[in-house]
């Protein structure tokens, strides 16, 4: 019997989803990734060595994330870790923004982690066991992007509320909050290359501690170890990866531009 832990990445077609599969799947894991993108979630499956394999997942659907879930559960018996990275953000993410566009933003980033996990959590509790592990965002504690802040922010209560509810069943439930990520070329949700983004970022970036951008290393090995049984008593917890940029504002670092 094959007892490796599963490990289910939505977002998985993503890079940053993609990230997370492989340090997932360098601890040991199997790993299914899911997304709305069928051929790419597939094609990123193939990338990874090993036994690993896609599904068709839209988040914002009740019945295809139930569908999913049964595939999952079929092929493999069980779902260890859940990594709820599937997520948007859109360049109009501003206080004027159109209602359609909010509404999309808190289906994919806070409804569609609240699905999936919904699917997930049965199978853990007949386990006993279980991970579940959401990507937010240090956005939240500046502001700007009201939408998906709220979205984010609201993903940061409900894992909260599932560490309080689940954790009888030995089910912990965290959060990973990045700062701004170093975008691949061709993959960057705002369409920008890496040069692009630097100049974009580079106020934030010299008011970071450590200033640079977050990497998809960077925020794979936090997730990896809420997956791990070394975080078996962490529960509740928002883990910034975000070098510092958490922290209380400061109005000027000595490299800042004059």
């Amino acid at each position: 019997m094959d007892l490796k832990r599963v490990a289910l990445v939505t977002g998985g077609a993503g890079a940053l989803g993609r990230g997370i599969a492989a340090r997932l799947q360098k601890d040991g894991c199997r790993i299914v990734l899911a997304d709305i993108n069928a051929t790419a979630c597939e094609a990123a499956a193939k990338e990874l060595e090993g036994d690993a394999f896609g599904v068709e997942m839209d988040v914002t659907s009740a019945s295809s994330v139930e569908a999913a879930i049964a595939r999952v559960l079929e092929r493999c018996g069980r779902i260890d870790i859940l990594v709820n990275n599937a997520g948007v953000l859109v360049k109009e993410d501003h206080a004027a923004m159109d209602e359609a566009t909010f509404d999309r933003i808190v289906r994919i980033n806070l409804k569609g982690p609240f699905l999936v996990a919904r699917a997930v959590i049965p199978t853990m509790k007949a386990q006993r066991s279980g991970r579940l592990v959401a990507i937010t965002s240090r956005n939240k504690l500046a502001g700007s992007m009201p939408a998906y802040a709220a979205s984010k922010a609201g993903l940061d209560a409900l894992t909260v509320s599932w560490a309080r509810e689940l954790g009888e069943w030995n089910i912990t439930a965290n959060a990973v909050a990045p700062s701004s990520i170093a975008v691949t070329p061709g993959l960057d949700i705002l369409n920008r290359t890496p040069e692009q983004q630097l100049v974009s970022n580079r106020l934030s970036i010299s008011r970071t501690p450590i200033q640079r951008l977050a990497t998809r290393e960077d925020i794979a090995g936090a997730v990896a170890y809420f997956a791990s049984e070394e975080a078996g008593f962490v529960t509740g917890e928002t883990l910034y990866v975000a070098g510092g940029s958490q922290l209380a504002p400061v109005a000027r670092y000595a490299s800042d531009p004059q």
